[in-house]
């Protein structure tokens, strides 16, 4: 039986008239798993991303084939910052899971990518996992408040996962002020990614990493704090970059314990990373510490 939601979600469509025919298939999340048991390729696929501005939230709405001109986005738009929805931003605004994004959405503007109307159909989400809808392309035209743009370039491979902005994450450990050093070797390099424009940006403040290493419980509240002053006092600005705490995305920890149950201990103590950190603390060598790498994985 169809869920309540993708009914709701029809009836819409209908009213728009927007002509589509409903394909059903096993719980699936990426474009490619679901074009390859359709038997379609990915030029017969849209995605429909949801950015955030600080003009509020939109849809973008490309060919499975192509990715997008970030730049081109923002100028369109005339915003100063775009990144991708975070999984809670998405939930909220659409009410879907990750991955059934359909075209219908409470957005200020829904862009089109031109490459779309190069087919007479094609297919998109549906508000669910296990249904896929082949819209006829041009009635995309009826989507309200949808300006039509050109924002794409086809992929140089079909079999491209990539699905929109690439994401860059990089992280400081909690150990103290930041020094010339971590300048030059880090946040230097974080500023120029974040200012090309070509990124989303997500910094963070490693303060988990932090307690694999002897620690003073007030000296890290005091460095965690500063560090993300520090942050801003180098240019990484919120409205480009997501400026997080590790601790407080648990999903970080929760993975690294997932990758500890395929990594052996053996090949754990024969990283050159362990031996050297060992021989700096022999007192306090802990399973965090035999671990660090895996979190790092996990990050």
């Amino acid at each position: 039986m169809i869920d309540k939601k993708v009914l709701e979600y029809i009836q819409r469509l209908k009213t728009l008239g927007i002509v589509h025919e409903i394909l059903e298939h096993p719980e699936l999340v990426t474009v490619e798993d679901v074009q390859k048991y359709l038997g379609y390729g990915l030029d017969e696929a849209l995605a429909t991303l949801i950015m955030k501005s600080e003009k509020g939230f939109v849809a973008v709405i490309r060919r499975g084939d192509c990715v997008l001109d970030n730049k081109k986005i923002k100028k369109i738009l005339g915003v100063e910052s775009l990144r991708m929805a975070i999984d809670e931003e998405f939930i909220n605004l659409t009410g879907v899971v990750p991955g059934a994004a359909h075209v219908l959405h409470n957005v200020i503007r829904t862009l089109i990518d031109k490459k779309v109307f190069e087919k007479q159909k094609i297919n998109g989400g549906s508000g669910s996992l296990f249904y896929t809808f082949r819209y006829v392309t041009n009635d995309l035209k009826k989507i309200p408040n949808n300006q039509v743009v050109d924002i794409s370039k086809i992929a140089v491979t079909t079999t491209s996962t990539f699905q929109g902005v690439k994401r860059v994450f990089s992280g400081i450990r909690a150990t103290g002020r930041l020094h010339l050093g971590n300048y030059l070797g880090a946040v230097k390099g974080m500023l120029k990614i974040q200012n090309s424009g070509k990124y989303e940006t997500i910094y963070c403040c490693v303060d988990v990493h932090s307690i694999t290493t002897p620690y003073d419980k007030n000296e890290l509240a005091k460095n965690k704090r500063e560090i993300i002053i520090d942050y801003l006092a180098a240019g990484l600005d919120p409205k480009k970059s997501i400026l997080i705490y590790q601790s407080d995305v648990p999903e970080h920890m929760e993975l690294a314990f997932y990758f500890s149950t395929v990594t052996t201990v053996a090949r754990m103590l024969h990283l050159p990373t362990y031996k050297d950190k060992i021989k700096q603390y022999p007192k306090n060598v802990s399973m965090a510490l035999l671990n660090y790498p895996v979190l790092m994985a996990a990050d």
